[in-house]
């Protein structure tokens, strides 16, 4: 699953972001650029992993199914890139409309799929269910986006580069389980995940809040943008006050949603309750700082503490297992956030 994440991320090569702030200047021009360069790589990914498929389908009966949901996960890519348009004009009908679909039609098709197989079942729906969800986005966004466009698609390309450094970068932090159970077996790497998934709703709202910031961001001055990071840092201490209770209720809430065989995951969920107001304000002040002409030192910035992350996690597996790699995590988190917090301050005036 998350090969096939990072794989959707590159074939989008950051495309949706730096969308995101061309819209928020209103160069249509560019905005069309991008639109195509997205459609041509999703086209090259997806023909490539079909090929690859019907050639070696036949040495594993899971290559198929395997093939669709790197697919489904490209699909998905490549939808975002349209709605950050919408998105960037704060209207967030068209991206209801989608992801309400692209369920929809995902959960008809498995209920009514007819294959013997779940497995090629759950992956077959999420395609299809992506793949209409792509149908409407090209009808609803992408053909009134159509203009006269001068800017060459390898123009955009280049542009890119920092946002998909920065979208690639976030997208490998979800190896980090895989890092547990490589250096530290599958049942410290089922503990790491159990913390982790229990923590990730917590984080939907700064990653809306990201989709917003950027295109306001580009429109603000630097000295507004300033203030707007300030905000955040009082919304993440905030956050850190209320985590404090919710890491010392850890073992009660692993057994209300986890139930008893999660227990022992309870150290590694407190850890990481730890480090949500921290992980919480790093997608928001990049997008502030991306949106000021500064992706170049964000996209830096993600790749170290990606990096970082990354080893410490799996120094953490080694060292203690699923704890300490939580624990890794919280330091990266933290490092991450105070780096940004520092950079907004001096630079954003």
């Amino acid at each position: 699953m998350a090969i096939a994440i990072v794989a959707g991320s590159i074939t989008e090569l950051g495309t949706a972001t730096y969308l995101s702030k061309v819209s928020g200047t209103g160069d249509r021009s560019r905005a069309w650029a991008i639109l195509r360069l997205n459609r041509r790589t999703t086209l090259a990914a997806t023909t490539c992993i079909g090929i690859g498929c019907f050639v070696s389908g036949s040495l594993d009966k899971q290559i198929p199914a395997l093939g669709l949901l790197a697919i489904a996960f490209i699909l998905d890519k490549y939808n975002e890139v349209p709605l950050s348009i919408p998105v960037a004009y704060g209207r967030i009908g068209p991206v209801t409309i989608s992801l309400a679909l692209r369920r929809g039609v995902a959960l008809f098709v498995y209920l009514l799929a007819p294959f013997s197989d779940p497995t090629l079942a759950f992956a077959s729906s999420l395609m299809i269910g992506q793949a209409s969800a792509v149908a409407y986005t090209s009808i609803a966004i992408v053909r009134p986006s159509r203009c006269a466009s001068t800017t060459p698609i390898t123009t955009v390309a280049k542009e890119s580069t920092a946002y998909f450094v920065n979208t690639l970068s976030g997208q490998l932090r979800y190896l980090d389980s895989a890092l547990v159970g490589f250096a530290a077996g599958a049942v410290q790497a089922g503990m790491y995940s159990a913390a982790d998934k229990t923590i990730r709703p917590l984080l939907l709202i700064p990653q809306t809040l990201t989709t917003l910031l950027l295109p306001r961001s580009t429109r603000s001055s630097a000295s507004a943008a300033r203030s707007d990071a300030l905000r955040l840092a009082l919304a993440g201490a905030v956050i850190l006050v209320a985590s404090i209770p919710l890491a010392l209720a850890a073992p009660t809430l692993v057994q209300l949603t986890l139930g008893s065989d999660y227990e022992s995951s309870s150290d590694a969920l407190r850890c990481l309750f730890l480090a949500v107001p921290f992980i919480s304000l790093t997608a928001p002040l990049g997008a502030l700082l991306q949106g000021q002409n500064f992706a170049r030192f964000v996209s830096l910035n993600s790749a170290f503490y990606t990096a970082l992350t990354l080893a410490f996690v799996f120094g953490g597996s080694v060292l203690g297992g699923a704890v300490i790699a939580a624990a890794g995590l919280t330091v990266a988190s933290i490092l991450r956030s105070f780096s940004l917090l520092l950079f907004s301050y001096r630079n954003l005036r």
